[in-house]
């Protein structure tokens, strides 16, 4: 049986990518807020133990997820990149701000609900999927 696909109105990989840019200009932001030296730095293949620490230590991230965390599913149209392949992105594309972790899950900002608790092992699968991509605070 196939899941239903969840769209929301007016939500596309462009959108996501806006969403992704607010999120990130919002973590600088507090970044500088803190007068902290500490800087961004984009992750790929974010191991557990990693998230678990920086969590530990109150420091938030922006994770590369999926639209209510379902399974990525591909645009029915895309594009032609400069080097002449087709690019046929995800239409489910999204970031949240992960914030703690604890026996609810883990405790996320979303633009669209925002403040969330979602179960660990869905944040998992979907923060997986897109392959532990985020954006931490270096120490």
């Amino acid at each position: 049986m196939r899941r239903k696909r969840t769209r929301h109105p007016n939500y596309t990989p462009a959108v996501c990518m806006g969403v992704c840019a607010l999120l990130l200009v919002w973590a600088l932001g507090l970044l500088l807020h803190r007068c902290s030296a500490r800087a961004l730095e984009a992750v790929s293949g974010l191991s557990r133990r990693d998230l678990d620490a920086d969590l530990e230590e109150e420091i938030p991230l922006v994770a590369w997820v999926t639209l209510d965390y379902e399974s990525p599913f591909r645009c029915d149209g895309g594009w032609y990149l400069a080097n002449g392949s087709f690019y046929n992105p995800y239409c489910n594309l999204h970031c949240v701000v992960v914030l703690a972790q604890g026996e609810e899950g883990c405790l996320t900002a979303n633009p669209l609900t925002g403040w969330q608790w979602v179960d660990e092992d869905q944040f998992w699968s979907a923060f997986d999927a897109m392959g532990r991509r985020a954006v931490v605070v270096t120490k």
